[in-house]
């Protein structure tokens, strides 16, 4: 799961992403299961977001995700209906600094969209 540049792992912006969502506010949900659904969603945000960092928007399949986040592709369907979505599931300040922090690789769609 990492990159050739051990400063750019997927690991690294992985861990990043999990550790700046560990001291937030728990997500008031009612049960067990809403609760594990919220989790499971943020995971595959983590992981899809860690990976395009690393290597890029367009060299990172819906299946490489799935397979990082321990699910099936079916389920990162049911969080999200697009890749696009995953790509712009992050609004706060805390993803904006990561790729300052990280730099870019590849050609991204947010370097197209700039």
């Amino acid at each position: 799961m990492t990159t050739n540049d051990d400063d750019l792992s997927v690991e690294a912006i992985l861990e990043a992403l999990e550790s700046a969502h560990a001291g937030e506010e728990p997500v008031l949900v009612a049960g067990l299961r809403e609760r594990k659904k919220h989790r499971a969603r943020q995971r595959i945000s983590n992981v899809a977001t860690a990976l395009f960092l690393a290597e890029g928007f367009d060299n990172v399949t819906v299946a490489r995700i799935a397979e990082v986040s321990e699910v099936s592709e079916q389920t990162v369907f049911n969080y999200f209906p697009t890749k696009e979505s995953m790509f712009f599931d992050r609004s706060d300040p805390t993803s904006r600094r990561l790729p300052m922090r990280y730099g870019t690789v590849g050609v991204s769609l947010s370097a197209r969209l700039s």
